[in-house]
């Protein structure tokens, strides 16, 4: 069974390579079509698992833009811990631990974009540093006073 699922990956990959067919997850102007068929009819032959088994022992075969959208499918089928362990050890267990790094980064960047243009967070800071500035300025002000209070002192105005 693994050697008929191997070459039909490998198969699936080398048509995915040659005819450049579009690897972007979730692309709004093809979805992915080719590949999304392709990897369903895969899928309906086979189990999620041992096609992740079969991916996992072949991953140096196959191009790395449609190893990674594999996995992200397979991800979606079987669930990010399964896939995880299924794929422990190997090149492709390498490569989806980078893509979960980078995802969790790519999120961390995300979620501080949207807490920097948050209105009310906005309006926060706006405030925090208005009072910020105004703390600042009677600092000055209490200096300012304090060396001209020493400055008069010896003197006659």
């Amino acid at each position: 069974m693994y050697d008929k699922l191997t070459s039909r990956l490998l198969e699936l990959n080398q048509k995915a390579t040659l005819g450049r067919w579009c690897t972007r997850w979730g692309c709004t102007t093809c979805g992915s079509n080719e590949l999304t068929t392709e990897m369903a009819a895969l899928e309906a032959s086979a189990d999620s698992s041992a096609i992740s088994k079969v991916l996992a022992s072949n991953a140096s075969r196959i191009n790395l833009e449609v190893l990674t959208w594999m996995l992200r499918f397979l991800e979606l089928k079987v669930g990010h811990e399964r896939l995880s362990a299924i794929l422990n050890g190997s090149v492709a267990g390498q490569h989806f631990a980078l893509m979960r790094i980078s995802k969790l980064e790519a999120d961390a960047r995300r979620q501080a974009h949207m807490l920097r243009n948050d209105p009310i967070e906005v309006e926060r800071q706006r405030e925090a540093k208005k009072v910020e500035r105004a703390e600042a300025h009677r600092a000055r002000l209490e200096r300012k006073r304090e060396r001209d209070a020493e400055f008069w002192a010896g003197r006659k105005p």
